[in-house]
Order: C-alpha cells, then sequence, then structure tokens
C-alpha cells in the first residue's frame, strides 16, 4: 500500500516519543501490504471501520489510533490524524 501524509503520524511520533514503535511497526505492515479488503487488512492489524465509505480506525495497543481513508482499489492508505484516543475526541469536536 502507499500511505500518503506521512507528515501527519511524524507529528505523532514528536510530540509522543512512545508511540514510534507502534506507529513504525504499523508502517512497515501496511506499507508492505497488498490489501484488497476490509477482510484482509483486519488479519493483518486491528482495525473498525468508520464512519464515512473508506474511513478506518487502526488501533495501536491501548492508546494510540491512526484514522485513514483506505482506497484498496488504488492501494492507497491517506493518513488524517494520528495519535491518542482523547486527541482525536478533541479533533473531531474542533471540525
Amino acid at each position: 500500500m502507499h500511505i500518503v501524509n506521512k507528515l501527519v503520524i511524524n507529528r505523532c511520533i514528536a510530540s509522543h516519543p512512545k508511540s514510534e514503535r507502534k506507529i513504525t511497526d504499523w508502517y512497515l505492515t501496511a506499507n508492505e501490504a497488498k490489501w484488497k479488503s476490509y477482510n484482509e487488512m483486519r488479519a493483518d492489524v486491528s482495525v473498525m471501520k468508520g464512519e464515512e465509505m473508506d474511513e478506518y480506525r487502526f488501533h495501536l495497543g491501548s492508546k494510540f489510533i491512526i484514522v485513514a481513508r483506505v482506497r484498496f482499489r488504488s492501494e492507497t492508505i491517506v493518513i488524517d490524524f494520528a495519535g491518542t484516543e482523547q486527541e482525536y475526541e478533541d479533533f473531531i469536536r474542533g471540525l
């Protein structure tokens, strides 16, 4: 999969150094993946379908999440958010 908007995950790592290993593990898995469906993706990573059509929440342990749009046909992941659950709630409220 081609991952777009890596700046978002780099900012999360800078703000939360403890997230680096979990985010790096997720990135390596996602980058090497050739997911064609939600079920294939779910077999490799902890993920939940979001409210939007192509939106997914990747759970990275107990504290951190990545919210991204996954486009299986073009093998692209567009990262919208990376951080803690609380930061995500604040992010949503700010929209």
